[in-house]
């Protein structure tokens, strides 16, 4: 019996015009069956009580009843009766109206559309013009004789009508008051966002329209952080990322994309708006509930939406960083669990770089805001996500993320994290060994570069001990190199180590750090000139092309020129390089100091060979 019950609710809750037609049928069935309960009960009590058979009527006929005031009573109270109708329903349509300004005011303009589309305050002034005028008809014909002796019987219906009407009301103002919950509101937005609408909304056009059907919970949604109402913002994100999901669910169709991007986006702008408010718990949901979508891109394939969706991750927790939030920590932590799952999926590799960019630009804003724990986990989630990357046996990613740890490195350095810095360094050193077993030499060559970009970075800030680091990883790196020729990693450490020598010269640091330089980079030309090893620059110009862009490869095109080159030659342009600015930079006895260090690494050489 419950259970019907409960149906019925749902059946006559639901704003539709058959539904609430249907729930005042039934108002009006019980109403005129209580007036029939009570009928019975005069006949019962009072057995010559007749409605039809009355006296009056079956002795005189109208004319003599109406010279004897026999309907006075009768019209003064179908008078007052429809009098307070009108009053009533003018009463009750202003506060109404008030109320709607009020809602509308408070949450959003486009509300008014919702209550625009209900049915019960239509139906509720159908019923009133209804008997206002059948209570004006009859106060006409009352007394002419029209309704013959059934006028007892217009009168009696005039009286149930009138209190049917008063009777509506009460059905009527408990409706409005639920209408009236903001949550009621969200509810039935929700059935406005559909695929159709999305897509109308987003076309172009001059006219004003109001048909974006995310954007009225969106504005609810700001109304109700605006107040720190936490459970009317989280009940518009739940509807909002629900509806998303039923649509990735879905096969896909054409222009889903727009649709997904247009909702993502607007769950983004919300959340970035928490972020500047500084309200975490605002932004922690929105981050939640994008895991949950992207989630599900990952399910079904779609990886154009997964694409938006870690953009959108990134870009409101780099807000959060630039606001100085302890909840950018947990953003990190949920875009790395969601770049976890996306590489679990190879086709997912190309789509998961963007998460990765987005890492590096939250570590970016959080290192400049000190948010110095956040920049540590970006750097051992990192460490993870390479872990399971070369496990996966992917070629692009793992080195997207070296690059990456490349740039929080020198960004660490620069703002003051030594700490970070080294375990970046550290980390690097240990992926540069890993892929060079698996002969993905190209995923080595970028670890070697951040590598020399870190270097360099120290050279400049005076981190000694990071800057000697990376150069003894580097030179262990190319001596421990297995026969095979990998002349485009040993190609990427000559470019660390000159870059790292170069800035060295520039820089008044420690005149160590320049010498080991130097006599790494010899090392490294006598294991050149030993092994013969070569370069392909072909090779290395693809990959910068793909990992920098068009003027970058222009820059490296003129470094090498064409076709196979020799290491060897390459180290003996960068040592030609970095004496250059060292005359330019030191004083003429370190030059030389230099100069009889070169020569005696040569001498070693030859003695080898």
């Amino acid at each position: 019996m419950g259970t019907v019950l409960e149906k019925l609710k749902k059946y006559f809750d639901k704003p539709l015009w058959v539904n609430r037609i249907t729930y005042y049928l039934l108002i009006f069935i019980l109403v005129l069956s209580g007036f029939a309960i009570v009928l019975w009960i005069f006949y019962t009590l009072i057995p010559n009580f007749s409605i039809i058979d009355n006296t009056a009527f079956a002795q005189y006929n109208t004319t003599e009843l109406r010279n004897m005031g026999f309907f006075d009573n009768e019209r003064y109270l179908i008078s007052a009766l429809v009098q307070s109708l009108a009053a009533t329903i003018a009463l009750v349509v202003s506060l109404s109206l008030i109320a709607i300004q009020f809602a509308a005011e408070s949450h959003s303009s486009r509300i008014i559309e919702f209550y625009k589309r209900n049915p019960d305050m239509w139906i509720l002034i159908s019923i009133y013009i209804v008997v206002i005028f059948y209570g004006l008809a009859l106060l006409k014909v009352i007394d002419i004789g029209v309704a013959g002796i059934n006028m007892e019987i217009a009168i009696y219906v005039a009286y149930f009508l009138g209190f049917f009407a008063f009777i509506c009301l009460i059905p009527y103002i408990w409706n409005t008051l639920n209408l009236l919950k903001i949550s009621t509101a969200i509810k039935w937005l929700e059935k406005e966002i559909t695929k159709e609408n999305i897509l109308e909304a987003l076309k172009d056009s001059d006219d004003i329209i109001e048909k974006d059907p995310v954007q009225p919970i969106i504005d609810i949604m700001n109304s109700a952080f605006e107040r720190n109402d936490y459970e009317t913002v989280r009940n518009g994100l739940k509807v909002i990322k629900k509806n998303t999901i039923v649509i990735l669910e879905n096969p896909l169709e054409e222009n889903e994309e727009k649709i997904i991007d247009c909702i993502i986006q607007h769950i983004a702008e919300f959340g970035i708006y928490g972020a500047n408010k500084k309200k975490e718990i605002f932004v922690r949901d929105r981050i939640i509930s994008l895991y949950e979508i992207g989630i599900k891109t990952i399910e079904n394939g779609r990886k154009y939406s997964f694409s938006k969706v870690a953009t959108a991750i990134g870009e409101v927790g780099q807000r959060a960083a630039k606001n100085e939030l302890e909840i950018t920590f947990d953003v990190v932590t949920k875009l790395t669990d969601l770049t976890e799952e996306a590489i679990q999926k190879q086709e997912f590799e190309s789509s998961a770089q963007t998460a990765i960019k987005g890492l590096k630009n939250i570590s970016i804003a959080a290192a400049e805001n000190k948010l110095g724990k956040t920049v540590f986990n970006v750097v051992k989630r990192l460490e993870e996500l390479w872990t399971q990357a070369i496990e996966r046996n992917l070629k692009i990613f793992p080195g997207e993320v070296a690059e990456t740890l490349g740039y929080i490195g020198i960004k660490a350095i620069k703002e003051g994290f030594p700490t970070v810095a080294s375990e970046a360094v550290q980390i690097l050193e240990n992926m540069g060994a890993v892929p060079v077993e698996k002969e993905s030499d190209m995923a080595t060559s970028w670890t070697m570069e951040a590598l020399g970009n870190i270097g360099a970075q120290a050279v400049k800030n005076n981190f000694l001990g990071i800057s000697l680091k990376t150069v003894e990883i580097l030179k262990n790196a190319c001596m421990n190199l297995p026969e095979k020729k990998f002349g485009n990693i040993t190609w990427a450490i000559v470019k660390a180590l000159k870059n790292i020598g170069i800035q060295a010269a520039e820089e008044p640091v420690e005149e160590k750090m320049l010498e080991v330089a130097i006599n790494a980079l010899e090392k490294i030309r006598i294991k050149a000139a030993k092994e013969g090893l070569e370069y392909n620059s072909e090779e290395i110009i693809s990959s910068v092309e793909r990992d920098i862009g068009v003027l970058e490869v222009i820059k490296t095109q003129g470094q090498l020129g064409g076709g196979i080159g020799k290491v060897e030659d390459e180290v003996k342009r960068a040592l030609d390089k970095i004496k250059d600015m060292v005359s330019k930079n030191r004083k003429p006895d370190l030059n030389n100091r230099i100069l009889l260090s070169t020569m005696k690494n040569r001498n070693i050489r030859d003695r080898n060979n």
